[in-house]
């Protein structure tokens, strides 16, 4: 056999160096699709540490200028504590990756290799992967990792409400969900919820799932036999969220960030914050190409934190599989 032939490149990859503050496209990019951000509540501005107002719905008024309640004789203001941690991520790519990136993205947008942006090469390779770390680690992180994720930067929400000795649990029988006890497993658990709290009947409440949990409870509610394909359901795509048929204020919420875990989570949405700072001058991406390893690194730092409101109005249950 002949000697394999070296791969030319007619563009010169290793001066691509790209170094942006957090007001960047690419950051706000990589992060856009983050699922979090729309099914619970965000809160902003947070530098380390810092308390909001836990707003309790009612009669209240609030003096402007501040975030003073007046107590109307059956609604209480209480400040809720919330901090998030500086998470940094560090992985290193060849100089053939990238190369191969920029082609790849050359033939897709059908332009000249040497015209794509760093910014878009930055995208491909890592902002699909920041987004679901991103939200595993809202829900799923624990800070005694030792592996490279999000995850080992923030205590998530399931570690928080196990931890909490307040957070109700449900009494539900701990089996897994089937096409056959999924509808009325997932009816006991809420019922025990509302039975617990019965005010809460009012208010518009969220039950978190994984999406493979999700696909077994959506198939039964709807008789479609456990299959799901594109004969039965949009091309086979689901949705990431249903309103219960038997309970009009619960949705039933497919979250990305319980991927791998049968832990059901029952609360308001606003009572799950996720904790960002909005304006963090320390936010960044770098990426660079280093002579001394002849690889390119890519750095990334950003704030995140998560914190639960009212554990009391929070229920977690696990089922056994």
């Amino acid at each position: 056999m002949g000697k394999k032939a070296d791969f030319q490149l007619s563009f010169d990859v290793t001066s691509a160096d790209y170094i942006v503050g957090k007001t960047d496209r690419v950051i706000v990019d990589a992060i856009k699709t983050v699922q979090s951000h729309d099914i619970i509540q965000m809160v902003s501005g947070i530098k380390d540490a810092g308390v909001v107002p836990d707003l309790q719905a009612g009669a209240t008024n609030f003096k402007g200028g501040d975030f003073t309640g007046v107590n109307d004789g059956s609604i209480s203001i209480a400040d809720v504590s919330v901090a998030n941690s500086l998470v940094t991520l560090e992985e290193k790519y060849s100089a053939i990756q990238i190369s191969s990136t920029i082609l790849k993205l050359a033939q897709k947008q059908g332009v000249d290799p040497t015209d794509i942006a760093i910014s878009d090469v930055i995208l491909e390779l890592k902002g699909n992967a920041i987004a679901i770390q991103y939200d595993l680690a809202i829900w799923q992180g624990d800070k005694t990792k030792t592996d490279k994720s999000v995850g080992q930067f923030v205590d998530g929400f399931v570690k928080k409400l196990k931890a909490s000795t307040s957070t109700l649990l449900s009494g539900v029988a701990p089996v897994a969900l089937t096409n056959s006890n999924a509808v009325a497993t997932i009816s006991t658990l809420l019922e025990s919820y509302f039975t617990t709290l019965p005010k809460m009947t009012m208010e518009k409440i969220s039950l978190y799932m994984s999406p493979s949990d999700f696909r077994i409870l959506y198939a039964a509610t709807y008789g479609l036999n456990g299959i799901i394909n594109s004969q039965t359901l949009n091309e086979g795509k689901l949705p990431e969220m249903f309103t219960h048929p038997l309970y009009a204020n619960v949705n039933i919420v497919s979250t990305k960030g319980l991927v791998g875990l049968h832990e059901y989570i029952v609360s308001r949405p606003d009572n799950l914050l996720e904790v960002v700072d909005g304006n963090a001058e320390r936010d960044f991406i770098k990426f660079y190409f280093e002579d001394r390893d002849e690889a390119f690194l890519l750095h990334i730092a950003f704030r995140l934190g998560v914190q639960v409101a009212r554990f009391n109005e929070v229920m977690i249950q696990k089922v056994a599989v």
